[in-house]
């Protein structure tokens, strides 16, 4: 696992598997095919073994950045 740390927020952000635990809703990246990916896809994808998706997220939240 990794830990990395957000000098703007100085929240605590791993890299991890994305699961149900994070919150995807607010995750913006100015590309709205991927945008649609995360919030709606991913999921179903690692459900059926067809991906692997990790995300940057914040440790305590668990929002995905």
């Amino acid at each position: 696992m990794i830990i990395m740390f957000l000098s703007q927020t100085q929240n605590r952000t791993m890299i991890e598997l994305l699961d149900k635990k994070h919150n995807r809703n607010d995750f913006y990246c100015w590309k709205e095919l991927f945008n649609n990916y995360i919030k709606n896809q991913a999921g179903q994808d690692i459900k059926r073994k067809l991906s692997a998706c990790f995300v940057f997220a914040e440790e305590e939240t668990k929002n995905v950045i």
